[in-house]
């Protein structure tokens, strides 16, 4: 599967909310579990309208892969996350997202 989407995120104050224009491929693994690799489009400004009440990401990737154990008791999930959310983090934000 491949497709394109858009994420709109509702950042708290004072941050100005953010949109994703990504294309996301997700692959099944033929003895169960799946990867999916999401990546921001590339001038993603002429793929879909801009909303100027967002700031548009142009920096961002995410793999997450999950499959069930070996032993069949549970799942793995691995996730590798990049994300540049072109702003100045303020002191406070970079503590209360250690926190939760």
């Amino acid at each position: 599967d491949n497709d394109i989407f858009v994420w709109l995120v509702d950042f708290p104050w004072p941050l100005f909310d953010r949109e994703y224009v990504m294309r996301r491929r997700l692959d099944r693994h033929p003895h169960g579990g799946a990867t999916s690799i999401s990546r921001i489009v590339a001038n993603s400004t002429g793929v879909l309208g801009h909303d100027a009440n967002y700031v548009r990401i142009s920096d961002f990737v995410q793999l997450a892969t999950a499959r069930p154990m070996d032993d069949g008791n549970g799942s793995a999930f691995h996730l590798f996350y990049r994300n540049d959310l072109n702003a100045p983090m303020p002191l406070w934000l970079g503590k209360w997202f250690s926190q939760t």
